[in-house]
């Protein structure tokens, strides 16, 4: 093992800058602590626990609601007996 790992070159240094630069780019920022995403989620997360569970469970509710509509492509209409 030790004769194969001495005869392959090291890569060179632009070589592995490339490589680092694609990783970054790869990189899911919301879990990088040094990216302004990752900062202003664990700051919104500090800031719910000041938020009464009343207020909390109302403000899940409608970030959940959102998703969903996003995500289905669903406009909200108003209430369901509501007819354009």
């Amino acid at each position: 093992i030790r004769s194969l790992v001495k005869s392959f070159d090291p890569p060179s240094k632009d070589l592995v800058r490339a490589l680092e630069k694609k990783l970054e780019k790869c990189r899911n920022q919301e879990n990088n602590p040094d990216s302004e995403i990752y900062k202003k989620r664990m700051q919104e997360m500090l800031d719910e626990e000041d938020i009464p569970d009343d207020m909390k469970y109302s403000q899940l509710k409608q970030e959940q609601t959102a998703r969903d509509e996003k995500m289905l492509g669903i406009r909200n209409l108003g209430s369901p007996g509501h007819r354009s």
